[in-house]
């Protein structure tokens, strides 16, 4: 699959990455799928009790007991049940669960999904909540959205989307937490851009520093903004926390890992430096790339 790569792409991670050889097997080979429980409507017990009687192997994910790993031939069978028909269980990479799981979020915070569908991560945090927080999504596109929604009521979470622009969003409205999980290049999945270029690159970055400069202006003052792509560019990702905090007026908000979720430290190809985090590629994780700030 690497040779649907452009040249472009390819030279990009070559220079970037000494392991780019890894890198580029881990795009192109898919073993595994993930998905998480929806505490809103089963429990742990339940979801392995199906997965034994229809003889599905699977693992939990040590940073995160509600999260299952399964071999991805057992993906259609599973999305085929009731358990993911009727919003029990969520598929999900891994990599993706972690925005949420990395903010120890209150009862009463008012928080904001940028950028929302399919509805991963607004989803995840309130399933853990208990859809006890106050939590709004904002959608763009039309059919977007429209999955959005779909995701939303079968998983019966408490969820307030609007099929909008979050640029369009009134500055007046201001959120304590903000998930920005911005349109990126896809460089750390395989669903990348194979005809990548400097020009596409350059929209990119554009829209993202417009995001950046709008959750600034959404945010409570001591608010938080949780900044994610999955993407490994550096472009999209260390050079973007930068212009947060050099162009935009954000403060790094670094991360202190307590509990479960700390297992994500034992990881190789998982880097932690202050307020980021950089995922590679690997046997399990898409790359991605995650930053915290605080205004």
């Amino acid at each position: 699959m690497i040779d649907s790569m452009n040249d472009f792409l390819i030279n990009k991670i070559k220079l970037k990455y000494e392991n780019s050889d890894e890198i580029f097997k881990y795009l192109t080979n898919k073993s595994i799928s993930s998905f998480r429980i929806n505490r809103i409507k089963t429990s742990v017990d339940k979801v392995n009790v199906y997965l034994n009687t229809n003889n599905i192997n699977f693992f939990n994910a040590d940073f995160f007991s509600d999260c299952y790993i399964i071999d991805v031939n057992d993906e259609n069978l599973l999305k085929s049940s009731i358990l993911y028909k009727e919003g029990n269980i969520y598929f999900q990479s891994l990599s993706s669960m972690l925005p949420p799981l990395l903010y120890d979020f209150s009862i009463g915070e008012n928080i904001l999904d940028m950028c929302a569908s399919p509805g991963g991560k607004c989803l995840l945090i309130q399933s853990v909540m208990q859809n006890k927080i106050n939590l709004t999504a904002t959608e763009l596109h039309y059919d977007r959205y429209n999955k959005l929604l779909h995701n939303i009521n079968i998983s019966n979470a408490n969820i307030f989307v609007k099929n909008i622009n979050a640029l369009d969003l009134d500055d007046m409205l201001k959120f304590d937490v903000i998930l920005l999980d911005v349109p990126c290049t896809g460089t750390g999945t395989l669903d990348y851009y194979v005809d990548l270029n400097k020009e596409y690159l350059d929209k990119i970055i554009y829209r993202q520093q417009k995001l950046i400069n709008k959750a600034y202006k959404l945010l409570k003052n001591g608010g938080v903004m949780i900044y994610s792509t999955c993407s490994i560019l550096e472009e999209e990702n260390e050079m973007q926390e930068n212009f947060a905090t050099k162009k935009i007026g954000f403060k790094k908000n670094n991360f202190v890992l307590k509990g479960e979720i700390s297992k994500i430290l034992e990881y190789d190809n998982i880097a932690i430096n202050e307020n980021q985090i950089k995922i590679l590629p690997s046997d399990i994780f898409e790359g991605f790339y995650i930053a915290r700030f605080i205004k």
